[in-house]
């Protein structure tokens, strides 16, 4: 068998490598790859903080229409106990 040959051969033949071998990326794919993995991150980031934010206005909100409520009507002050600031 000449080179060729050996080189056809072994082009042909499945890998006896691990079935759980990764396999390379061509050229650029790979950067390409990763660049989608940090944004995918980012956005991970950026809609926990959305949330996260989006959570203390809610409290906030609640927490103004409490005071507004007790300070315009002043039959809900027996009514509404008094929370603590947090």
């Amino acid at each position: 068998m000449n080179s060729r040959e050996k080189h056809d051969e072994d082009r042909i033949k499945p890998s006896r490598g691990t079935p759980d071998q990764k396999r390379s990326l061509p050229a650029g794919q790979g950067d390409i790859a990763y660049e989608m993995l940090l944004l995918q991150q980012r956005l991970d980031a950026y809609e926990q903080l959305h949330l996260e934010e989006m959570a203390e206005l809610r409290r906030e909100i609640a927490r103004l229409r409490r005071v507004f409520l007790q300070e315009t009507s002043p039959q809900l002050r027996a009514i509404i106990p008094k929370r603590p600031e947090s």
